[in-house]
């Protein structure tokens, strides 16, 4: 019963996500405060009795999730979506920081979160039939960051900074270039200072990681 349910608000999650994701967080606040949402009966007593819902949110998405450790406070479209949906409904949600080194079935295994978000899903992911997952949102690209004129070939000899969220691609990575030494780091803003650095030739990232990391002064 409580999986029924936690899997039906994560659907309303991500429908409120189709249609809130233009806006910002001050905008959704003010948008959604005064609208209510009339539950069903046994939607209502469900909502008094399941407790708190952990939700694990990724650290290191600026815009998406984000955690700020001296704050100890997530900011993003993702929080802010499911601040609302507990002002709306009742349910509580307790976030725990996921940085996502940890393939998503073994975080489970691991912790007692009900709900991941976001997730990310590519040729390489496999889901596991004890997991739930919604339909991709939206579609990006992973590119590569490399110092301006470098150029790198088959049998290049050079160094990738890959974030531990894209542990997942270091197989390929090693097919297309077998000569690579790769070494990881924490997240895409450290993969690009480790190449603004010359501790690294290159990094990989997402397409929306990257332009914000590079585009922001901090």
């Amino acid at each position: 019963m409580r999986k029924r349910y936690i899997a039906r608000w994560i659907c309303i999650v991500m429908i409120l996500l189709g249609v809130i994701i233009a806006f910002t967080p001050e905008s959704i606040h003010a948008e959604n405060t005064k609208k209510e949402t009339t539950l069903s009966e046994e939607e209502a007593e469900y909502v008094k009795s399941c407790g708190k819902i952990k939700v694990a949110l990724y650290t290191s998405f600026p815009t998406i999730s984000y955690y700020d450790k001296k704050a100890d406070t997530f900011t993003g479209t993702i929080p802010e979506i499911f601040r609302l949906l507990a002002r709306r409904t009742g349910l509580e949600f307790v976030f725990v920081p996921f940085d996502g080194s940890t393939k998503g079935k073994e975080f489970f295994e691991q912790t007692d979160v009900s709900v991941i978000a976001p997730v990310f899903q590519n040729e390489l992911t496999s889901v596991s039939s004890l997991v739930g997952q919604t339909d991709a949102l939206f579609e990006t690209k992973i590119v590569m960051l490399v110092r301006k004129g470098s150029v790198f070939t088959f049998d290049s000899d050079f160094v990738i900074a890959l974030p531990k969220t894209y542990f997942s691609g270091e197989e390929q990575l090693r097919s297309a270039y077998p000569n690579a030494r790769i070494t990881y780091c924490e997240n895409v803003k450290e993969g690009i200072s480790m190449v603004r650095k010359g501790r690294a030739d290159a990094t990989f990232g997402d397409e929306l990681y990257l332009t914000y990391h590079l585009q922001s002064p901090y």
